[in-house]
Parts: C-alpha cells; structure tokens; sequence
C-alpha cells in the first residue's frame, strides 16, 4: 500500500512521478501479487497517471480524511498473476 507520494508543483510533467511509482511497484512486487494505493477524487492529473501505469479503481472511501472529498482505491496487479488469473 502506498499511502503518501508527492511532487514539487514546479517539478510535475517531467515523469519524476512515474518513476516513483516504478520504484514503488519493483518494491511491492516483490512482496506481493498486488499494490494498492488512494488518490483523492479531485486529483485527476494523479488518476490519469496511476490509469496509464495499469491501476483499476476497486472502490471508494467517502469522507476519509476530508467530509466533502471521496478517496479512490486503485489497485495493480503483476502482470504474471493477472495474466494467470485471466487464464483460468
């Protein structure tokens, strides 16, 4: 799970982003067939990044750290075990 990932404003569209999430995904993957991660509902720059990176919405959290904001579940898997899965 990866709970806070951020980018200097002045840093972002120079995929600094991308490869944190690279080196977040190499790391998870290697303890888990699957990583998971929230993004807030108005965050549409980071869901359109997290979207192209292969992460599906599982669900929604209304109101977990701000009433009026949902945070959205995303989840990937590795690509061994969905393409295993798919399979079946």
């Amino acid at each position: 799970y990866l709970s806070l990932i951020a980018v200097k404003k002045s840093d972002r569209g120079k995929g600094i982003g991308k490869q944190l999430m690279d080196k977040f995904e190499k790391h998870g993957f290697k303890k888990a067939d699957r990583v998971f991660l929230l993004v807030s509902d108005f965050n549409v720059k980071a869901q359109r990044l997290y979207q192209k990176l292969g992460y599906q919405k599982a669900g929604e959290i209304p109101g977990l750290f701000k009433p009026e904001v949902s945070e959205n579940i995303l989840v990937k898997f590795k690509r061994a075990f969905t393409a295993s899965v798919c399979a079946e």
